[in-house]
């Protein structure tokens, strides 16, 4: 085929672990295991029957791999649309018919409705003079839409996730809310200094 596609990176899929789907899989390893294994098989059927009826397009982009992915890298369809296609109903709407096995990512939800809105986050800090080469901290953000949809105060960051002063900084964001264009973007900035490394610290050397 023209694309292959790998939703969750294709392996084990959320919400199909023992306590979501409520095996006992220490008591019965052959038949837990199995459960598992045919809830992620079968989450391929439910993706596609989801397609369906749901508004959110299922739209999956062309990576390196999942981990370039989920590291917000891969965001581009490029002018011809060739690194995007829509998985489900609408695959066969993918232009760039004479490429083959072209590896498509997304991410879902663990249960109905599956489909999410994929946003790159891209952080490009200044590199004053007078700063230490990093800081480290949380960053929560609010995106406003064009259509008037909102998505309020989601952390983008780990735990103590450094920013280099000057390197651009990749984030995908995944979420059920559509707010189509960016307009505007409110930023909460926490910064996490830690007493055992010093380096976190943000001198200001005069």
């Amino acid at each position: 085929g023209n694309v292959d596609f790998y939703p969750n990176s294709g392996h084990d899929q959320p919400g199909c672990d023992p306590v979501s789907i409520g095996i006992e899989i220490i008591d019965d390893i052959g038949e837990g295991g199995r459960d598992l294994a045919a809830c992620s098989h079968d989450r391929s059927v439910e993706l596609f029957e989801d397609s369906l009826g749901e508004p959110c397009p299922y739209l999956a982009h062309e990576c390196i791999d999942y981990d370039s992915f989920e590291q917000g890298r891969c965001a581009s369809c490029n002018e011809d649309n060739s690194a995007c296609a829509f998985m489900g109903i609408h695959a066969d709407q993918y232009t760039a018919k004479t490429r083959e096995n072209v590896r498509m990512y997304f991410d879902t939800d663990s249960k109905p409705p599956y489909c999410y809105y994929h946003y790159q986050i891209v952080i490009d800090t200044a590199h004053p003079k007078n700063a230490e080469d990093w800081v480290q901290g949380h960053l929560t953000l609010w995106l406003y839409g064009d259509n008037g949809n909102v998505i309020e105060k989601v952390q983008i960051t780990r735990d103590h996730e450094r920013f280099d002063h000057g390197q651009p900084k990749y984030f995908l964001l995944t979420s059920h809310v559509d707010i189509s264009r960016v307009i505007r973007v409110e930023a909460h900035w926490e910064y996490d200094d830690t007493l055992t490394n010093p380096g976190s610290y943000c001198w200001m050397l005069l």
